[in-house]
């Protein structure tokens, strides 16, 4: 038949098993994988019908002591201390003996998934309570930054700030997307000086845009200091 194809060959599939030790010093963690021939193409050996491990190897081990717990799903305000290009991430500084580890994956997983969930998760509540989603873009994602990821995620935000209004048109719910310049934060690993936004900048423009009355929709707010040239 055109277009299909098939294959002798055998496909195998590597059998896992996850072993939990937990004790009240420690809790262990381990992943075994199927080590050899699979089972079913080899002798069934009585050793391996006692022991239901025989034959796999360990493939992850996780040890998590008590007094050092682990700190994955943790929420961190952190500074980017350095970018390495060729591992396409950041180290972040968050106040630990050692940095967090920022892969290029986890800022598209930040800015455009993240911003996406939440409009999931509150679109029909936003919208029968006549809400106001407020998206944070950046000028980023109205100009175009050559060779620049981070610009094509807040890219993402702004067109998902227009297409959310257009699903909410006449239901009297309102979308802002809030699209910075430099704003002196811990982004920096200097502060960027005198003259840039501050927090206390964007807060404002904040309040003044969920302030306006329910007739007036300000979709877009692109806002840099006067010191900013792009």
């Amino acid at each position: 038949m055109a277009g299909c194809s098939h294959s002798n060959e055998k496909s195998i599939q590597v059998k896992k098993q996850v072993l939990v030790s937990v004790d009240p010093w420690e809790t262990r963690v381990a992943l075994l994988e199927q080590a050899g021939t699979p089972a079913k193409d080899r002798d069934q050996r009585p050793a391996a019908k006692s022991n239901p491990s025989a034959g796999y190897r360990v493939a992850e081990l996780y040890i998590e002591r008590r007094g050092s717990r682990s700190i994955v799903g943790n929420v961190y305000k952190g500074k980017v201390d350095n970018v390495i290009d060729g591992l396409e991430a950041a180290f972040i500084d968050i106040g630990l003996e050692k940095n967090a580890f920022l892969h290029i994956d986890e800022m598209v997983l930040t800015n455009v998934l993240g911003a996406a969930y939440t409009i999931r998760a509150t679109f029909h509540a936003i919208r029968a309570g006549k809400g106001h989603f407020l998206l944070t873009g950046s000028v980023a994602g109205r100009i175009a930054i050559p060779g620049s990821l981070y610009s094509s995620t807040k890219w993402a935000v702004t067109g998902m700030g227009q297409s959310l209004r257009g699903e909410l048109a006449g239901s009297g719910a309102r979308v802002t997307v809030i699209e910075p310049g430099i704003v002196d934060t811990p982004f920096w690993d200097k502060s960027p000086g005198d003259g840039f936004l501050s927090d206390d900048d964007i807060a404002g423009i904040v309040l003044n845009t969920i302030s306006q009355p329910p007739h007036v929709d300000i979709n877009e707010v692109l806002v840099r200091p006067t010191s900013q040239t792009i």
